[in-house]
């Protein structure tokens, strides 16, 4: 009889006093109490005893018909988790049906689509129903798993046959054609990259309303770091060689020149072929030269380029997009090309195994 009966706080105070579940407030039962009842449903314990009956008659205690309730919603539906509370207001116009299925179609058909063009897409597919806002849009992608990202682009020969076949023969066959027998310890992959003052310099900030957001930096158009660099999947020795300049890209020469210091240095650290290793590098022409396959082979080594237009499967990519993000937090002490250059190295030697980045495009340890 007393059941909604609440005494009144202390003066000045304003924190109300909450109501117990049993209340018939719309406030459920804690997750603990829904399991304790389950699990002595489920060792065949009674469902009631005298110390249950006094729990119940103190309103401490799930009534029968909870319970049973209860029960009958873990037979049909598996569990016994409380609805969420919505106040008795239903969300008008949600994204159902063969609206939510347009909606991933155009994402997975055109993933950089606008938002205005997938709002189209799906009213057009559907004009029965009037368009849908922006924020039943987001609502939808959101319940569908779609998170916003960078986006990136493949250029549209990498799906011609020839190039698909030479990507699954990269990762499938053995060697020579692919790197499907050989050891992710004993791959070493290179490539190249350009650098440019700027591209150290913060693209976003903030400022006051009407005002551009601007301050002083670096900004040089008219030379470029160059920077051919090579890195070693092994666990237990994270090697690395790095060259950079500025002028010219990568010639033949330079590139020979590369190559046998790599060789030099691996005789060094494994004398008498001690151990033979995997290069494995892009398709540029300077890469094919006959005297630099001649040069690694001779030398007890293995070589294996990669799928033409596929440079998500190298792991020096992601090395080098390391790179370039690192150097933004250095953009306030970067000034010419020398501190530049002295960044870039600095930020190369110390960063740790690159095993994780061999991992991502596919090698399996």
């Amino acid at each position: 009889m007393f059941r909604n009966f609440t005494v009144r706080p202390p003066l000045q105070t304003s924190i109300s006093t909450e109501q117990h579940a049993s209340a018939g407030n719309g406030k459920a039962y804690p997750k603990e109490v829904r399991e304790l009842i389950l699990q002595r449903h489920l060792n065949g314990q009674p469902r009631a005893d005298a110390g249950i009956l006094q729990l119940q008659h103190q309103h401490k205690y799930p009534c029968n018909r909870t319970i049973r309730r209860w029960l009958n919603k873990y037979n049909t539906q598996g569990h016994v988790l409380p609805y969420r509370r919505t106040g008795n207001h239903r969300a008008e116009r949600e994204l159902r049906g063969t609206d939510m299925a347009s909606l991933a179609l155009i994402r997975a058909l055109r993933p950089k689509a606008r938002l205005y063009e997938v709002k189209a897409f799906v009213h057009s597919a559907n004009p029965v129903n009037t368009v849908y806002s922006d924020s039943q849009l987001f609502r939808a992608e959101s319940k569908i798993g779609l998170t916003r990202k960078a986006a990136s682009t493949t250029a549209e020969k990498a799906f011609l046959p020839i190039n698909l076949a030479k990507r699954r023969n990269y990762f499938e066959l053995n060697y020579p054609f692919g790197i499907a027998d050989i050891d992710g310890r004993d791959v070493l992959d290179m490539d190249e990259m350009g650098l440019e003052l700027e591209h150290q310099v913060r693209s976003f900030g903030k400022s006051a309303e009407g005002d551009r957001c601007s301050q002083k930096g670096a900004y040089n158009r008219n030379q470029k770091l160059n920077t051919l660099a090579c890195i070693s999947g092994d666990d237990q020795l994270a090697s690395r060689w790095i060259e950079t300049w500025t002028g010219e890209g990568t010639t033949t020469l330079r590139f020979s020149n590369f190559i046998r210091r790599v060789i030099d240095d691996l005789d060094q650290m494994y004398p008498n072929h001690e151990r033979s290793f995997c290069f494995t590098m892009d398709n540029l022409n300077a890469h094919k030269n006959p005297q630099i396959i001649n040069m690694i082979l001779t030398s007890g080594h293995k070589i294996v380029y990669r799928a033409p237009y596929y440079a998500v499967d190298g792991a020096i990519e992601y090395v080098f997009n390391t790179i370039h993000t690192l150097l933004e937090v250095h953009y306030n002490q970067i000034h010419d090309m020398d501190e530049l250059v002295h960044t870039v190295e600095q930020i190369f030697a110390n960063l740790g195994s690159f095993v994780p980045y061999f991992e991502h495009v596919g090698f399996v340890y």
